[in-house]
């Protein structure tokens, strides 16, 4: 146990500390299930908006300032202040706001730790849903009012037990793309969660049901996400297409419906971000602040629907449409991406190694930086091998190729074939 402990330290730090914030953000400002006993619900726009500018100030910013000291001490504090909620009677909202902007620092904290395991999308999953399997937990406990609160504050520290990998700034060309329309979907599905759950609360047939779909919904989404990426997303949209239609009114049945169907369509596109956002650790600070940024930014904006007299036919109709433009936004613009081009032609054996050498020394770095196992997928894949290919002919699974690929790709500050093939013709 000490031996498996040791070695996967790393992994399983990270692992807990995004469970830890997921459980936290789901039963405290998000989702709001503690809220609700406490009968303090209004706080949300408190903390939404604090957070979502600290996130894209730390974005740009960042990688300049001595983010490992600032994130611990960001840890400390949103524990404490969590801690400390429900005590805190006529000062809720500028308790909301400070914890809006420490827990900012604080998830891109966790980010960057995901970001440096071996497999960041799989990782990020197992976080998801072992939080919402302690949110489980603690909803079945009738437990005081204040206990609740220091459940969920406390293991927000698990953070301070690991460090971020060295950050600096790098290219964010592949996720810049997503930006507007992971934007657009949580515009939608983060104001659809704030206007459900008290509805979902009241009138719910099993208790923790939806955990369970989210649960399954993330564990399929990262399968999904190491065979193709977009499926995830495509799948996500579509869901939220369909939660949609029950929203019309608030009866027991469309309320557990839209949730069980929601929670599943955040399930596949949160994997999915996690798994664009930080796919390269060195500039994993940058990509996750701007990436999650975009994921806030929707709620945020969103939670002026709130007040308008007539928002459940407002969001269930007009939801379909911006939910639809989206899904033959993202449809039209893949194929345009997807279209063959001339800077894909791939190279023959006898001379790609010497092109791969040269490629390294353009980047200022020894051909001795990847591992012999590193440098022969680097060169087959640049042969024009698929991962299948790649992989029975070295036979080993698809997945490790996968890794050897993301390594190898991270050591040349590149993202896809796509960019290897190109920058390889350029010599």
């Amino acid at each position: 146990m000490k031996a498996f402990w040791s070695g996967d330290r790393k992994k399983w730090i990270a692992v807990l500390s995004l469970a830890a914030y997921d459980l936290w953000l789901l039963a405290f400002p998000l989702q709001g299930y503690f809220l609700i006993k406490i009968q303090k619900t209004s706080n949300f726009v408190f903390f939404v908006i604090p957070h979502t500018v600290v996130l894209f100030v730390t974005g740009f910013l960042g990688y300049k300032v001595p983010f490992e000291k600032t994130s611990k001490l960001s840890a400390i504090l949103t524990a404490v202040f969590t801690c400390l909620f429900p005590f805190l009677t006529g000062y809720e909202p500028y308790a909301m706001a400070l914890i809006g902007v420490f827990s900012a620092v604080l998830i891109v904290k966790i980010g960057c730790l995901l970001s440096d395991t071996e497999d960041h999308t799989l990782n990020s999953a197992l976080g998801l849903a072992i939080g919402n399997i302690f949110l489980a937990i603690l909803l079945s406990l009738k437990l005081p009012e204040p206990i609740l609160f220091i459940a969920i504050g406390v293991p927000l520290v698990i953070t301070l037990f690991a460090r971020c990998p060295e950050q600096k700034h790098g290219n964010l060309a592949d996720i810049l793309y997503y930006l507007p329309l992971v934007f657009m979907f949580y515009l939608f599905i983060g104001t659809f969660y704030v206007c459900l759950m008290p509805a979902y609360v009241k009138f719910m047939y099993v208790n923790g049901l939806e955990l369970l779909l989210y649960i399954l919904a993330v564990l399929l989404s990262a399968f999904l996400f190491s065979l193709k990426p977009e499926l995830s997303f495509a799948i996500g949209i579509s869901l939220g297409l369909v939660a949609t239609s029950f929203l019309h009114t608030f009866n027991k049945l469309n309320s557990n419906i839209a949730m069980y169907i929601v929670q599943a369509a955040v399930g596949f596109t949160d994997v999915f971000c996690f798994g664009l956002f930080l796919k390269n650790k060195e500039n994993a600070v940058q990509r996750f602040s701007i990436g999650a940024g975009c994921m806030l930014a929707g709620p945020a904006v969103g939670m002026s629907i709130i007040n308008l007299e007539k928002w459940p036919l407002i969001i269930s109709t007009y939801g379909n449409v911006i939910l639809a433009f989206l899904f033959v936004a993202f449809y039209v613009s893949n194929l345009f991406r997807t279209r063959p081009n001339s800077t894909l032609s791939v190279f023959d054996e006898l001379s790609i190694e010497d092109k791969l050498k040269e490629f390294c020394s353009t980047k200022g770095i020894s051909p001795d930086t990847l591992s012999y196992r590193e440098w022969e997928i680097l060169k087959m894949c640049a042969t024009g091998l698929t991962i299948k290919e790649i992989a029975e002919k070295l036979q080993i699974s698809e997945s490790s190729v996968k890794t050897y690929l993301r390594r190898a790709y991270m050591k040349l500050n590149i993202n896809s074939k796509r960019e290897l093939l190109k920058n390889l013709k350029e010599l």
